[in-house]
């Protein structure tokens, strides 16, 4: 334990959240315990001897995490706050607890309680009808009154509070996406999600395949979306045709208002050559070591300028290129060597073009030179120096391309 210093009537204690904290100086020299108890809680904390708290409880330095939690009293007619600040010692902040909550402890969500303290709330709840408090309270009583809790409640939310958002980042851009949880079935919050998801990234959403979401599963092995490839995480998977997840529980297992993932995009082409599309990975940032690279998070490709260059390719008659390409029919059964052939041929003509790095990456983590280097295929299929090909099949809006303008 820290010896307090003798020359010193103050001790500083520190009040944290996930993502803040608060440094809270008690000044001993008060008079009373209970105007210590006023000065850090703002209302009368009597029943304690000063000099206890002092030389028993508090030592300068003391770390306490801190869980806010927003309750209505018994006659509906306002809402109270109850804090529970618990030391770190007793906490294991890698996984979520009764002390401590990864979802509800942290900045964002004890703002929007806030909030609701400080809205016209209680103005609301103290207009609302009300029973007469029986003079003896029984089972039965609580029971109406967190039955009608949750009535007014709701009621209040549906008029008042607007829908809850999450943010989609790159590592220089963001767009926040709002989810309107009144829609009737989760294929309307599939469709709303991929086409602001869409206008974000500029690519039409007819070209997205499929788009995942990853997030912390905060040691919850009960979770829905706990995912099985990674046991401690939680994953979401939109196809692009259908969700087969209920909206119930994406909305109260999944999201959390305030929720921040970083994008990742990666263009791909068909088997049979024929097509583009993308996938969105948008992997939680609690996941994320922004200062380097990973898997989920590249700072070469998840940025705006080399989002841009894959969406103008996929924007582009590029696809028109590959379908007017001869090929060979596709056998009924797949093998290993059809794949690599098709490999072979996607090299042929994304080297031609050279913006295969808006395609395939190629840091150490990458699938694709990891398989290039076990089948013996060529790896770096662009070559920096070179002018593409890509001028010759964009298409300017007078039908003539780049390159018949520069012959002229």
């Amino acid at each position: 334990m820290n010896e307090k210093d003798s020359n010193s009537n103050k001790t500083t204690i520190r009040v944290k959240l996930s993502d803040d904290y608060q440094d809270i100086v008690i000044d001993w020299s008060a008079k009373t315990s209970d105007e210590i108890g006023e000065s850090i809680i703002e209302q009368k904390a009597g029943g304690c001897k000063m000099e206890d708290i002092r030389d028993h409880f508090f030592i300068d330095g003391d770390c306490f995490m801190l869980n806010t939690i927003l309750l209505l009293s018994f006659d509906l007619d306002q809402t109270y706050v109850h804090y529970v600040l618990t030391h770190q010692d007793l906490i294991d902040e890698t996984q979520c607890s009764r002390s401590l909550c990864h979802h509800t402890c942290n900045r964002a969500f004890l703002d929007k309680q806030a909030e609701i303290c400080n809205s016209d709330f209680d103005s609301y709840l103290r207009a609302q009808p009300r029973r007469i408090r029986p003079l003896i309270i029984g089972e039965e009583e609580w029971f109406d009154m967190e039955t009608r809790m949750v009535r007014i409640v709701a009621k209040h939310i549906e008029a008042r509070v607007p829908y809850p958002a999450i943010r989609v980042k790159l590592s220089d851009d963001y767009q926040d996406i709002v989810i309107d949880w009144s829609a009737k079935e989760s294929n309307e919050i599939r469709k709303s999600i991929i086409e602001q998801l869409s206008a974000f990234t500029r690519i039409p959403s007819e070209k997205m395949d499929f788009l995942t979401f990853l997030k912390p599963g905060n040691g919850n092995r009960e979770n829905l979306f706990v995912s099985y490839q990674q046991p401690g995480n939680a994953c979401f998977y939109y196809n692009r045709r259908y969700c087969d997840r209920k909206m119930e529980d994406i909305r109260d297992h999944f999201f959390t208002d305030g929720d921040c993932f970083m994008l990742n995009t990666k263009l791909l082409l068909t088997f049979d050559l024929d097509n583009t599309y993308v996938t969105y990975v948008l992997t939680h940032q609690d996941l994320i070591d922004e200062t380097a690279c990973s898997a989920d998070h590249c700072h070469h490709t998840c940025n705006r300028a080399f989002l841009d260059k894959q969406a103008g390719i996929v924007n582009s008659d590029f696809d028109s290129y590959l379908r007017a390409q001869p090929r060979r029919i596709r056998p009924n059964i797949l093998y290993y060597e059809h794949f690599i052939d098709m490999e072979r041929r996607k090299i042929e003509i994304l080297a031609d073009f050279n913006f295969a790095q808006y395609f395939d990456t190629y840091c150490r983590r990458s699938h694709h030179v990891s398989m290039r280097e076990f089948d013996n295929l060529q790896n770096r299929i662009y070559s920096p120096c070179r002018a593409n090909k890509f001028s010759k099949v964009h298409a300017r809006k007078d039908g003539k391309s780049k390159t018949d303008q520069s012959k002229k």
